[in-house]
């Protein structure tokens, strides 16, 4: 299984932002939180507020026809949780487009940003080494660290971040000529190989959770991505989660918060603002082999003060065992098993794969009370009541046969000739053939109590 990025929420643009949305989105104090990749974020216009109080520039970010720093901005915010190098990939989705961007920080106070900082984390006004480039091609990689078209520290791009944990950084994203068709933005660096979560998501709503239950094939799983302020919903799946690749295709006509899934994959549902701006997140649901169990043999143990069930399975080492209501154990094998009908029940080990079989043990009452009271009247042997072929003997301490019946009878009523036996020892003997058509024999002995 590959690894699943254990950041689970980021914030991706799409569509157009409107009023609402410039109101969040073109702001410092407004920066919205992100602690992953963005993808295909949507068009970026308007400044909201001035940010940087009139001035002139910040770093090479030079004021534009508004006579501001910013032109058609959008701010984001977030918080390394390790310590290395970060850096970032910016590309636009419109062939030809200018984008400039500049990080402020650590730990920035909007409304006091100052300069850019530079990639030794020292604040400067201009130059290569600022984190801060402007971009102007012809649809290629602009940002932090190695530019990955290639493979080298291209001139758009400026060397990588040397963060520290719990450090906050914001990221102006800002077209000095116009509206922004949008962009993607990847994060990179090896500080994402230094921690199992590389930026801090806490700010962030998680949308999808985890199954809490052991999902077998046939089951169904709905996944739930309700977010409040979403007036539509997308969903995609990676059906191919071993191949170490994200491979995700939209799952059409499904545009409601919820989607009923059966098979295994990554399922990904973005959250859509009225705004056009989105939020997604993504959960690994994987849906296990049913495996029932196959029983090869079945021995029993009957008659006896210890009747045993001996049950055996095809890779038995997979599966646990009880009996009625018992604790489970590793193996099929059970002593001092109740006379009459038991009940064994398998599960596979993985909880997808169960069978419950249903065995009869033939024995016998210790004893009988034939008092008139409706409890324990009559005696005969257990387990042989459906056996047309069974026939019981009783006898006296002496050897005198006092009853001959059948197995499928009601039972002896502890009389001979109408005369009620005393209260005593008497012995039997069973003579019946069983589902292997062997002949069976078992005598012992039961009490009479009066």
């Amino acid at each position: 299984m590959k690894n699943i990025a254990p950041i689970l929420l980021v914030v991706i643009f799409v569509g157009t932002f409107q009023n609402y949305a410039q109101s969040i989105s073109p702001d410092c104090i407004d920066a919205i939180p992100i602690c992953k990749d963005i993808l295909n974020s949507g068009t970026i216009e308007g400044i909201g507020t001035d940010d940087f109080n009139g001035a002139l520039n910040s770093g090479c970010l030079l004021q534009g026809q508004n006579n501001a720093v910013e032109s058609n901005s959008v701010w984001f915010r977030f918080t390394a949780t390790a310590t290395g190098q970060l850096g970032f990939n910016i590309l636009p989705n419109t062939r030809g487009e200018d984008l400039d961007f500049a990080v402020y920080g650590p730990n920035p106070v909007c409304g006091s940003l100052g300069n850019p900082i530079g990639n030794d984390g020292t604040v400067v006004n201009c130059g290569v080494s600022n984190i801060v480039q402007d971009f102007f091609n012809d649809n290629d990689y602009t940002g932090v660290g190695i530019n990955p078209a290639t493979g080298d520290q291209s001139v758009t791009y400026a060397p990588y971040m040397q963060v520290q944990e719990g450090e906050e950084y914001l990221l102006l994203v800002n077209n000095y000529f116009g509206e922004s068709d949008g962009f993607s933005l990847e994060f990179t660096g090896n500080v994402f190989t230094a921690s199992q979560s590389v930026l801090d998501c806490s700010e962030v709503p998680d949308l999808l959770q985890e199954p809490e239950e052991v999902l077998c094939e046939g089951d169904v799983q709905t996944l739930d991505g309700t977010f409040a302020p979403a007036t539509n919903y997308r969903w995609y799946v990676d059906d191919t989660p071993d191949d170490g690749t994200d491979n995700f295709n939209l799952i059409a006509g499904q545009n409601s918060a919820t989607l009923d899934v059966t098979q295994t994959g990554i399922y990904r549902v973005e959250a859509i603002y009225p705004q056009g701006y989105s939020e997604y997140d993504d959960v690994f649901v994987e849906f296990l082999p049913v495996q029932d169990p196959i029983i090869t043999n079945i021995d029993l143990v009957e008659f006896s003060n210890n009747n045993i069930i001996d049950i055996t399975v095809e890779n038995p080492e997979e599966y646990e065992f009880q009996l009625n209501d018992g604790d489970f154990q590793e193996t099929g094998y059970f002593t001092n098993v109740p006379v009459g009908l038991n009940t064994v029940t398998i599960n596979h080990l993985s909880e997808c794969g169960t069978l419950e079989e249903e065995i009869m043990v033939s024995g016998y009452p210790k004893f009988f009370t034939p008092n008139g009271d409706g409890i324990h009247d009559t005696w005969n042997v257990v387990g042989l009541d459906m056996n047309t072929t069974g026939r019981v003997y009783i006898f006296d301490r002496y050897g005198k046969l006092l009853k001959q019946l059948y197995t499928t009878s009601q039972g002896w009523d502890g009389t001979f000739n109408g005369t009620p036996m005393p209260a005593t020892d008497y012995w039997f003997k069973v003579e019946f053939i069983d589902d292997s058509n062997e002949e069976k024999i078992y005598k012992s002995n039961f009490t009479l109590k009066r």
